[in-house]
């Protein structure tokens, strides 16, 4: 498994590290931090292909998910869909476009919301 699978991995399995969730200016590519320092968009083309771009400048996470006109932008590192060939690769990148469009419409506040008002203490 490459380094960037298990990275994503990671990511997927701290979600509480995962903040500043936002929708680009295109609808499919969601903008976030990990670890409140490393800059990331996850772009789906498609039900099973994904572009994952790491930036490691100094922008703001709020001014590069409102950039529209990337041409001449390279201060960025892409992992396109050649990168992740495998089944396990395309869902982990499904799972984690799962988390942030959940963390992008607040959809972590809703649930414990709908949970806290539980108070039989339903068993499932």
């Amino acid at each position: 498994m490459s380094k960037i699978i298990k990275a994503i991995n990671v990511m997927v399995s701290n979600e509480e590290l995962i903040a500043n969730v936002q929708e680009g200016d295109h609808s499919n590519e969601i903008f976030f931090t990990y670890d409140d320092k490393h800059k990331w968009s996850l772009i789906r083309m498609g039900s099973d292909k994904f572009a994952l771009h790491y930036y490691p400048g100094k922008e703001d996470i709020n001014a590069l998910a409102e950039i529209d006109d990337w041409e001449g932008f390279s201060n960025m590192i892409s992992y396109t869909a050649e990168v992740f060939p495998t089944r396990e690769a395309k869902q982990t990148l499904n799972e984690l476009y799962t988390i942030l469009s959940e963390k992008r419409y607040g959809m972590d506040d809703v649930l414990n919301e709908i949970i806290s008002t539980d108070k039989d203490g339903i068993p499932f």
